[in-house]
């Protein structure tokens, strides 16, 4: 598990090769950002902590998985070398450009890309189930709806059933590009943190995706950015944060198909995992 309190700011982050890729700006138990003035692109990148290899004195050193994503390469297993993709960088972004210019004006041709959006059961005229209290082992009560999220983690800490179990947000899905968590999600996490605060023995990780738009790498940190978004959401509202991991899914184990917008949004999504109970 990273130990963020050995990581401070300003220390090189390096690949297996000894390339660097900027200096840290913060970190934290599930990753460290890479200061904005010290990447190639003058951008903040999140780095999560499954793709750091070791802290050393001076340095941060990321493992060989990080490195297969830095290059657009999948991890070699033998057969042919791999390709060096650095030579035809240059004709592979302009290649990316035309890509996503063409993208754009698709989309404003058949219309933008759906924002969040209410579940379709709910725009059928079939009424969603009320919310009732719930009693929770810790004394209090929280306003709960069945087929929720929070519903279905408070029934299973509450039963007999073996860990670990993987749980889908049922609502909680991201706009285009973004990790921030939109107002209307907010009380199901509130929720969840009540529920999880009832249940102190419980550990969970919380696995972000993305549709498959963008390049792997890009991907991997909106993802990792998107989990931590939740796993901070759950933090400020008083679980502690050694019982919450956050880690990054890219955009691999999609749910819905890439090629419409309903399904990319869908695809832009969080599950929480039990670990133990």
């Amino acid at each position: 598990m990273l130990q963020p309190h050995v990581i401070r700011p300003g220390m090189p982050v390096l690949t297996p090769d000894g390339q660097r890729i900027g200096n840290v700006d913060e970190s934290d138990r599930f990753g460290l950002k890479l200061a904005k003035d010290s990447t190639p692109d003058g951008e903040h990148h999140y780095v999560a902590a499954d793709l750091i290899d070791r802290v050393e004195a001076d340095s941060v050193r990321l493992n060989q998985r990080a490195l297969d994503i830095l290059h657009g390469r999948r991890p070699h297993r033998g057969g042919a070398a791999p390709i060096d993709l650095r030579k035809w960088l240059p004709w592979i972004l302009a290649g990316l450009l035309a890509l996503i210019l063409l993208v754009v004006l698709l989309q404003d041709r058949d219309g933008a890309e759906p924002a969040a959006t209410v579940p379709a059961a709910s725009q059928t005229g079939v009424a969603e189930p009320a919310a009732a209290p719930v009693a929770l082992p810790n004394g209090k009560t929280v306003e709960l709806a069945p087929n929720t999220l929070s519903y279905d983690v408070q029934a299973y800490l509450a039963s007999q059933e073996a860990a670990p179990k993987t749980f889908s947000f049922d609502r909680l899905n991201f706009d285009t590009g973004r990790f921030d968590i939109r107002d209307d999600d907010e009380n199901e996490l509130e929720n969840l943190a009540r529920v999880l605060n009832a249940y102190p023995n419980a550990r969970v990780r919380v696995v972000g995706y993305t549709d498959a738009s963008g390049g792997e790498l890009p991907n991997q940190r909106l993802a990792y950015a998107r989990a931590r978004s939740v796993a901070r959401a759950l933090t400020g509202e008083g679980v502690d944060e050694d019982r919450i991991e956050a880690v990054s899914g890219g955009e691999s184990n999609p749910v819905a198909s890439n090629q419409t917008g309903q399904g990319r949004f869908e695809n832009r999504r969080t599950e929480l995992i039990v670990l133990s109970r």
